[in-house]
């Protein structure tokens, strides 16, 4: 079985220094691919962040052949060599792990806390999503028959299986990310629910994954 560790850091948002500890988990060949300007060059046409999420969505186009993906943000690093089994092992026979937000349980309240940040003049939020289309998204979205927004997912930290049902669901993870919305996990349970894709939620605290992965402050 063959994992590959993805990441991209793009326009130097996180920073460029970090370690990351070499993983083992018996069983697998596990390689990395962690893209960043030189080896992702810039498209003058799109924002750092958003050419990221290519990578972050369509990384099994970008480094075809693996059984098994997973994804870090580039605002983490891997502290600990049993990172990539602890993944593996919570995944176990699903298509997709990844961890539920720990404050919010819907995509309508993430929109609108969004929307609300930004109203009070939170910097952090202007500067990246003022402007982008979460009413529009949400919309498509909830007029989708039998679909209940009853789950949020924060995707900075996720294990996926190479099948075809997930690689759909990536595909459409895109399409709502540049069509609408880069807050990438605005769509994400959606296209999930939408693909049949069987998710199993990973143990603990996304902000605080210990022991395995260390959270960094961006650098932009």
């Amino acid at each position: 079985m063959r994992l590959a560790i993805l990441s991209a850091n793009l326009g130097h948002i996180d920073p460029d220094d970090t370690v990351w500890v070499e993983q083992v988990a018996p069983g697998y060949e596990i390689d990395v691919h962690r893209w960043d300007d030189s080896s992702f060059p810039p498209r003058r046409c799109m924002s750092p962040r958003l050419q990221s999420r290519i990578a972050k969505m369509l990384g099994w186009q970008m480094a075809p052949g693996y059984d098994l993906y997973v994804w870090l943000d580039s605002s983490f690093t891997i502290k600990d060599p049993g990172a990539a089994k602890w993944m593996i092992d919570n995944l176990g026979d699903g298509d997709v792990g990844v961890f539920r937000h720990p404050h919010r349980s819907s995509i309508v309240a993430e929109n609108e806390f969004i929307k609300k940040k930004i109203a009070e003049g939170n910097e952090y939020l202007k500067s990246r999503y003022e402007g982008e289309l979460g009413d529009a998204e949400v919309a498509e979205i909830m007029s989708t028959p039998g679909y209940v927004d009853d789950r949020l997912l924060v995707a900075g930290i996720f294990i996926y299986r190479n099948v075809p049902r997930v690689r759909d669901a990536m595909v459409e993870w895109w399409y709502h990310t540049s069509r609408y919305h880069c807050v990438d996990q605005i769509g994400l349970p959606f296209v999930l629910w939408k693909h049949g894709v069987d998710t199993r939620i990973l143990p603990g605290n996304y902000y605080a994954p210990k022991p395995y992965f260390r959270r960094l402050k961006h650098r932009a």
